[in-house]
């Protein structure tokens, strides 16, 4: 799994296209709101179970 620290990234394009690559590879990312955070995930990936294994 991929964790990266906010300040890693400068812009929000940059930040866009690093969690475009990362759901593309098969990752889930963490997206803030102004409450939670909410996970993401390619819900057409064939293998889907690192989604439930992180919801559980």
């Amino acid at each position: 799994m991929t964790s990266l620290q906010p300040t890693q990234l400068l812009n929000t394009e940059e930040r866009i296209n690093q969690a475009v690559a990362l759901l593309k590879a098969g990752e889930c990312v963490a997206l803030p709101t102004e409450t939670v955070y909410g996970l993401a995930a390619d819900a057409c990936a064939e293998d889907s179970t690192r989604f439930w294994e992180l919801v559980r």
